[in-house]
C-alpha cells in the first residue's frame, strides 16, 4: 500500500525541522497518542488509541530514523501492530522551503495484514490518509503555537486553511463517504436490476395485450 502526498507550512523549514524531532511536538501531533519518545534501543515507542471506526482499538509500534540530511529529508521505518493486524513499512519525509513556507512532502509504502485489509483494501488506505492528514494538521498547530499564530486569533487563517494547504489525504466527509461506499453500490445494483425487471415485466404485459387486441380484431374482421 503507497501512502503519499504533501503539506504546506507557513514556518521556515528550521522550524519545521526542529518540531519534527521533538517527541513531545509529535505525540501532541497524533489524536489519540498516549506516549511517543525515544527509548535506550535508539528507536522511538509509539503507542495510541483510535475510539472509533473500522480500526479501532489499541495499537504500540516502533519508529526508527534509518538516515537523514539535515533540514531535508527524514527516512523512516515503522513497525507495529493493533486488534487483529500488523503492519510494517518505509518513508522518507522531504522538505522544500520557499517564501517562507516549508512544503513536506511524503511518501512510503506500508504493508499491512489482517481481516479487515485483506477484505477491503480501499478502507484501509482511506484509514490510513485520515491518520496521516491528522498528523499533520495536529504539526501544523505546533507550528501556528510555536510562531505566535493561531486560528482563533486570525479569522482569515481560519477561512483560507483548506487552500493553503492541500493534501492528498482524505477529509472526514471524503472518509465517511468511503465507509459508505460498497453498500451505495450494492443498493444501486439491486435498485438498477428491480427497475430493469419491471420495464421487462412492462414490455411483456403490452405485448400480450397487443397480441390480444390483434387476435379479436381479426376475428371480429
Amino acid at each position: 500500500m503507497k501512502i503519499e502526498g504533501s503539506y504546506t507550512f507557513d514556518a521556515p523549514r528550521d522550524l519545521l525541522w526542529l518540531l519534527l524531532h521533538d517527541a513531545s511536538a509529535i505525540q501532541q501531533s497524533i489524536p489519540g497518542c498516549d506516549h511517543f519518545y525515544l527509548h535506550a534501543d535508539g528507536k522511538y515507542h509509539v503507542s495510541l488509541t483510535l475510539p472509533s471506526g473500522p480500526f479501532d482499538g489499541h495499537y504500540e509500534g516502533l519508529v526508527t530514523r534509518i538516515a537523514e540530511q539535515l533540514q531535508e529529508s527524514i527516512h523512516l521505518s515503522l513497525t507495529g501492530s493493533g486488534p487483529e493486524l500488523v503492519f510494517q513499512g518505509e518513508g522518507v519525509l522531504t522538505l522544500h522551503e520557499s517564501d517562507e513556507q516549508t512544503r513536506l512532502v511524503y511518501e512510503g509504502d506500508v504493508e499491512v495484514a489482517g481481516m479487515i485489509p485483506t477484505q477491503s483494501p480501499r478502507l484501509t488506505k482511506t484509514t490510513a490518509n485520515y491518520l496521516v492528514r491528522n498528523f499533520l494538521e495536529g504539526l501544523d498547530r505546533k507550528v501556528k503555537q510555536s510562531t505566535g499564530i493561531t486560528d482563533e486569533a486570525d479569522p482569515l487563517i481560519a477561512a483560507t486553511a483548506v487552500s493553503k494547504h492541500p493534501t492528498s489525504t482524505l477529509d472526514i466527509q471524503d472518509f465517511l463517504a468511503e465507509l459508505q461506499r460498497d453498500r451505495k453500490i450494492t443498493v444501486t445494483v439491486l435498485i438498477l436490476a428491480l427497475l430493469a425487471s419491471l420495464s421487462f415485466l412492462g414490455a411483456a404485459l403490452v405485448t400480450v395485450q397487443v397480441v390480444r387486441w390483434l387476435k379479436r380484431s381479426l376475428s371480429e374482421g
